[in-house]
């Protein structure tokens, strides 16, 4: 039974050497480039082959939240022939160096027609997406800050120890516009969770010392029950 989760990674491992086969544009970022430009359209498909990418709305008011982060093995963004206006109010940015393969919608669309397996995939992605935003949506919004912020080290946590990591690398003001609070109240939930002894922190990081009672602390939909 899957859970969800905000870091994204090795949805299309598998078809690597078939990305890798077909004519496709490398791109090396750097840490703070854009995989678009802000207020564009979406206009190309990228295989993430090595980085970590972070994807945020910004609000009118100038507040953003952060959506999710995608990183190795990875379609983002996914492939539609659609053009969204809330395109232009999200940004994604590379967080660290990133190596991607890049393709135009039309030739990514041209390479679903000629290998129909690539459906499969994006239909997954998409379907892991979707229920990342039913429980921001249904369950996150109706829990208490306090249950969010452990849903969301604990979510967090999980998706890390998937690739070896074991501390959260994560600063405050970036788990609060995660969580979508002020960096104040996330503040005072941390302390909460530091002098339980729950979690350890230092300069963004978040090390879970206790991670059963954390869970006990989590909302039923973040467990692994």
């Amino acid at each position: 039974m899957l859970i969800p989760r905000y870091i994204f990674t090795n949805d299309f491992v598998e078809l690597k050497p078939l990305f890798e086969a077909q004519p496709h544009k490398e791109i090396q970022l750097k840490t703070g480039d854009f995989l678009w430009q802000p207020d564009e359209h979406v206009q190309y498909i990228n295989y993430i082959e090595s980085g970590i990418a972070r994807t945020y709305l910004v609000h009118e008011s100038g507040r953003r939240k952060i959506i999710s982060y995608h990183g190795s093995g990875t379609i983002f963004p996914g492939f539609h022939e659609l053009e969204f206006k809330i395109e232009q109010t999200l940004v994604t940015e590379a967080i660290t160096p990133m190596k991607i393969w890049r393709f135009s919608r039309d030739e990514f669309g041209q390479l679903m027609d000629a290998y129909p397996q690539i459906n499969k995939y994006m239909l997954n992605s998409y379907a892991r997406y979707i229920n990342l935003l039913l429980f921001e949506i249904a369950h996150q919004e109706y829990n208490s800050g306090f249950v969010r912020v452990c849903n969301v080290i604990l979510l967090l946590h999980n998706a890390q120890s998937e690739v070896g990591q074991g501390i959260l690398v994560f600063s405050q003001e970036e788990l609060a516009e995660l969580v979508g609070m002020s960096r104040v109240n996330l503040t005072r939930h941390i302390g909460r969770l530091r002098e339980e002894g729950i979690i350890d922190t230092a300069r963004r990081e978040i090390k879970i010392l206790n991670i059963q009672t954390l869970m006990r602390y989590c909302s039923g939909e973040t467990r692994l029950d």
